[in-house]
């Protein structure tokens, strides 16, 4: 199985005045993902690995908490994920860690956008998981756009690993 992985993680705060620029987010693309995954996309590795998918790296980046994400900075990244994911080839499924509060100027809601983006890009019949949040934000866009998601289910959160390797055991089914 050829399975796409990625990260785009990041708690918007809409009343913080400082934007959360490109900077922020550390991003790592392609293979160098591998160097410093997040929890989520680190449980969503080993969880898939050792069920011997073929993963195929897009992006990992995540901020801390802070003001709305810059609009250029979030469409460089989703399109350097969306770049990777088109020229992946034949695939058998996405599976993405995200926060579920992100949100992006002029954008809106950046999961909704992104998970609307992907299933534009692998179409109708690959399935899509994503780890989320405990406090996610889903409306409905995202809920049309992916197959399935998975919470962490702690506060304060020490289940995000575990969380990822959830997102990729309900991926392979």
């Amino acid at each position: 199985m050829r399975i796409i992985i990625g990260s785009l993680m990041h708690e918007s705060n809409t009343f913080c005045p400082i934007p959360t620029d490109l900077a922020a987010f550390r991003p790592r693309y392609g293979a160098d993902l591998f160097q410093e995954p997040t929890l989520a996309l680190k449980g969503i590795i080993a969880r898939l690995q050792a069920q011997g998918a073929e993963l195929v790296p897009t992006l990992s980046a995540h901020a801390l908490p802070g003001g709305v994400v810059v609009r250029g900075a979030y469409e460089q990244m989703r399109e350097a994920m969306l770049e990777r994911i088109r020229s992946a080839g034949a695939i058998d499924g996405v599976c993405l860690a995200l926060h579920g509060a992100m949100y992006v100027e002029e954008i809106g809601d950046g999961e909704s956008d992104l998970l609307e983006a992907v299933r534009a890009a692998v179409g109708p019949k690959v399935p899509i998981v994503a780890a989320l949040d405990l406090h996610a934000n889903l409306i409905a866009r995202a809920v049309k756009a992916a197959d399935a998601f998975v919470a962490y289910r702690t506060a304060p959160h020490v289940d995000i690993e575990e969380t990822g390797q959830r997102a990729a055991k309900l991926l392979l089914k």
